[in-house]
């Protein structure tokens, strides 16, 4: 990824405070190593910067937060001394990357789970693979197109709302309507696999249909699949009613007939109509969004 950088990318970290606590120093210094690390083997593409947008009064940086939603965490500290005295530390975890006119904030905790002690160790091992990432998308010459199979019941926005904003971010999205004569290749196709007036389409996404597709959807795909293509197919072939156990502790089990067995069987696999239930449901921590910051409150699963 470094090395198809073409040019140089500013990276300002924004996790930076005088009385971090001791947990969040590490990380900290962990973060300065691997960017240091990198900066050393992309050749010096990378140019860094630490800002503490509180204590430099850095108005511009604050007002970009809030209009992105960028909210400083909050962490405990625990003094010594005649009792114990607990304070509040905000910390912002986010880096910005700059690179060819657009710009990426990184939030390096985001969506890391876990007690409190173990958010930090648990985000230092994702350090380098967000940093990649966001680096890849910042290089990327064009965003790979993923069309998402409309009908049949499937899921829609409503259903993938926080799947659709974090897949937005790394892939063009498209919807591809079979039923009404839509027509799919990889992009590329040359020869036998090119179809005239067809949508390049790099992945097919298949979103849990809940009814039965047609023989024109089927036919459709098949077509994609042998011509080079790829399909996800998000499925379970069971339906539950999360409502009906909510309200009445019991719900019953209904299989879902979307047609797609036989065609399965010819590509060598088979999706069970199998349900699993957890006797003991425990608890995880998931990371809460409270009175504008962002909070791990233990939830059941």
């Amino acid at each position: 990824v470094l090395d198809s950088l073409r040019g140089p990318v500013d990276v300002t970290v924004y996790l930076e405070g005088p009385d971090f606590p001791p947990r969040l120093l590490r990380y900290r210094q962990a973060l300065a190593a691997l960017l240091a690390e990198m900066r050393a083997a992309s050749g010096g593409r990378l140019r860094l910067a630490y800002n503490n947008p509180v204590a430099a009064k850095d108005t511009a940086t604050l007002r970009l937060f809030r209009r992105l939603g960028v909210a400083p965490m909050q962490f405990d500290v625990v003094g010594e001394g005649e009792g114990l005295q607990r304070r509040t530390v905000l910390a912002f975890p986010h880096v910005r990357l700059d690179y060819n006119g657009r710009t990426e904030i990184v939030d390096l905790l985001k969506g890391v789970g876990g007690e409190p002690a173990e958010l930090l160790t648990r985000g230092e091992a994702q350090l380098e693979y967000r940093l990649t990432s966001a680096l890849r998308r910042l290089a990327m010459a064009r965003r790979p197109r993923v069309a998402l199979l409309r009908g049949g019941g499937s899921y829609g926005v409503q259903e993938m709302m926080f799947f659709l904003q974090e897949a937005e971010r790394h892939y063009e999205l498209v919807e591809a309507d079979l039923r009404a004569g839509a027509q799919m290749a990889p992009p590329g196709a040359r020869g036998a696999a090119a179809l005239p007036g067809a949508e390049p389409v790099d992945v097919l996404l298949v979103p849990q249909p809940d009814s039965a597709l047609t023989d024109v959807e089927k036919f459709a795909i098949d077509q994609y699949i042998q011509r080079g293509g790829s399909v996800l197919w998000a499925m379970d072939n069971t339906r539950i009613s999360e409502d009906d156990l909510v309200e009445t502790g019991a719900a019953l089990g209904q299989s879902r007939q979307t047609g797609l067995d036989e065609m399965f069987f010819r590509y060598g696999f088979k999706i069970n109509y199998g349900l699993v239930q957890d006797l003991q449901c425990g608890y995880i921590d998931a990371l809460t969004r409270e009175g504008g910051r962002d909070r791990l409150v233990p939830q059941r699963w």
